[in-house]
């Protein structure tokens, strides 16, 4: 599993501070083929949070590891997949908005960076132009990192 670095978790950091988010976290797997973790979160207000273990295919996970790629239910594309009534960590932290950014390691997903509101809100493009540049960081961070980095 890998540990968060300090520039990991700035990088947590200024997303929370560039959306204005009632809550931010860093999702990772806890080893291959495992369950999802919240590593580090900013704004927690559930003790449940920190306890939850869900797969990828669970929960807003699994759109982001299907796909590969960010998911969002704001005010605008509102929630029709129903996981805003049906995912532990959206329903833990009881939020209405969120952004979900998948981490990459070797360009498949080991976890994800969720961001959002206790509120409806709509997201602009920078927010997400901001969530997919601080993924983008951490990803690098998890590849350097990582035993079977190419080097």
């Amino acid at each position: 599993m890998h540990r968060l670095t300090p520039m990991d978790e700035e990088a947590l950091y200024r997303i929370h501070r560039h959306i204005n988010s009632d809550f931010s976290a860093i999702v990772l797997l806890t080893e291959p083929g495992g369950r999802l973790r919240v590593i580090s979160s900013i704004g927690s207000r559930s003790e449940r949070t920190g306890k939850l273990a869900f797969r990828p295919n669970q929960g807003i996970a699994q759109h982001v590891f299907k796909y590969g790629r960010s998911y969002m239910i704001d005010e605008a594309s509102m929630d029709r997949t129903g996981l805003l009534k049906t995912c532990p960590l959206l329903l833990a932290e009881r939020l209405s908005s969120i952004i979900a950014v998948p981490i990459l390691q070797h360009k498949l997903p080991i976890g994800l960076i969720v961001t959002g509101r206790r509120s409806n809100f709509t997201f602009s493009s920078q927010d997400i132009e901001c969530a997919k540049h601080e993924a983008e960081a951490i990803s690098q961070s998890v590849d350097a990192l990582s035993p079977l980095s190419p080097r």
